[in-house]
């Protein structure tokens, strides 16, 4: 049967229309591509006062016999623990981060250098890692235990509880950082910033050194926590508006 007119004309319009409908994505594609983009970081700085201070210490002890050894080392970390109850320290606030016990080792010396290696005794250490919250409690606690039989430390590092709230200010404070340096560079360019296209958030870091500290004996030990430094970065993309 010989079709009609518009019939035959039917599939040309319909190989049109799916033409014209495939071409506004690629075209919407293209001039996103074009967008003018500025990326900028910003970064913020917080100091802050430490109200707390972890502590690593213990008892180590050397004897020709390793149970001896041992047996004295704990001797020692029970008075320890108990003088750290006796000052305030909680025993949630109180973790054993290591207990070893290991052989000492000397070498006999010839003529010729050679000469064979033998134990002439055992070490035995037991370390505490403890949290204080009052700052002005660390230098007496620390003469306490050097006085019970502490003889080996790890060293001290202060801290801040409400590490969360401090992040949270950081971010903030580098996002307005970023955008005063965006605002800044794009009229200078003589554009108009646009909306916020991505934000990246970087690693922060906070300051502040282990100190390392001698087992010494002492009447007091002086303690200086002074102030902590956490530093917070973002990276972020604007849409830039320029007049043609």
């Amino acid at each position: 049967m010989e079709q009609s007119w518009y019939q035959r004309l039917a599939p040309v319009a319909v190989v049109s229309m799916c033409v014209l409908a495939t071409a506004a994505p690629v075209a919407a594609e293209s001039d996103a591509a074009h967008v003018r983009k500025i990326q900028v970081s910003g970064e913020a700085q917080i100091s802050a006062v430490p109200d707390m201070a972890t502590l690593t210490l213990g008892v180590s002890s050397f004897d020709e016999e390793a149970q001896t050894a041992m047996r004295t080392t704990s001797r020692k970390m029970v008075a320890v623990i108990d003088t750290l109850v006796e000052a305030g320290i909680a025993s949630e606030d109180m973790q054993t981060s290591q207990l070893s016990l290991s052989p000492r080792w000397e070498q006999d010396r010839t003529v010729n250098g050679q000469g064979r290696r033998y134990v002439v005794g055992f070490e035995a250490s037991n370390m505490l890692t403890i949290r204080l919250f009052d700052l002005d409690n660390v230098g007496p606690v620390l003469d306490q235990v050097l006085a019970v039989g502490a003889n080996h430390f790890r060293g001290l590092r202060f801290g801040v509880q409400d590490t969360d709230a401090l992040q949270d200010a950081l971010r903030v404070a580098a996002v307005q950082d970023a955008m005063a340096k965006a605002t800044l560079l794009s009229e200078a360019a003589g554009a108009q910033l646009g909306a916020v296209r991505q934000i990246t958030d970087q690693s922060g870091h906070r300051g502040g050194q282990m100190m390392a500290m001698e087992a010494a004996r002492s009447d007091f030990v002086p303690i200086a926590p002074g102030s902590l430094e956490f530093n917070h970065s973002v990276s972020v993309v604007f849409d830039l508006d320029v007049s043609e």
